[in-house]
């Protein structure tokens, strides 16, 4: 049970992780040569961390708690019920 837990958080993470990149993010106007011009000049990783984990964790108890009450299940048992009528 713990190892859904984990594997969900994990997956959760870098998805929001992904996300919450591109915020904050200033990039300098002229780079020095040889730098990319898209590389931040604070990217503020810290906070984006710290963001990050707090986000995953809310997703994730919040799917976890979905996946164990069956309301998936039920959702998907209805819909399938539905398609057999059409």
């Amino acid at each position: 049970m713990i190892f859904s837990y984990l594997v969900t958080f994990f997956c959760i993470w870098w998805i929001v992780f992904y996300m919450i990149l591109p915020f904050a993010a200033e990039v300098k106007i002229k780079p020095k040569i040889g730098h990319a011009d898209s590389a931040p000049t604070k990217p503020h990783l810290g906070i984006k961390f710290i963001v990050t984990s707090l986000i995953s964790v809310i997703i994730t108890a919040l799917v976890m708690h979905i996946i164990n009450q069956g309301i998936f299940v039920r959702f998907i048992e209805k819909y399938l019920s539905f398609l057999s009528n059409i």
